[in-house]
């Protein structure tokens, strides 16, 4: 099992790193910037990361406060969305991620 890193730095980026620093997290909270999104549609919207490690970095961002799970209507079940305390502060920082995704999503894919 891989050992967790952590900045002992009392550095305010420091500190946002030992929450979303970790692989993928940092990911799902800019996918969730765009709105709440259901478990599926997270795993499919964040190509590579497995089933497992979605779900332990949701725990872990719930656990941080950074996000919450609420249920979402209709066809939806329960999904994740930012929480009020964690939205605010994160914003800013994923704003250059989060309009990427956008350009992202609006252009054609290209062949590699």
């Amino acid at each position: 099992m891989a050992t967790r890193r952590s900045y002992p730095d009392s550095c305010g980026m420091a500190q946002a790193l030992n929450v979303i620093g970790e692989r993928w997290a940092l990911l799902i909270v800019r996918e969730l910037l765009f709105g709440p999104k259901r478990f599926a549609d997270l795993n499919d919207e964040l190509p590579g990361i497995s089933k497992a490690v979605l779900s332990q970095r949701l725990d872990e961002l719930e656990a941080r406060a950074v996000l919450r799970r609420r249920r979402l209507p209709r066809r939806c079940r329960c999904g994740s969305t930012n929480s009020p305390s964690g939205a605010p502060s994160w914003n800013p920082l994923c704003r250059p991620w989060a309009d990427g995704a956008r350009v992202r999503r609006s252009s054609p894919p290209t062949s590699r």
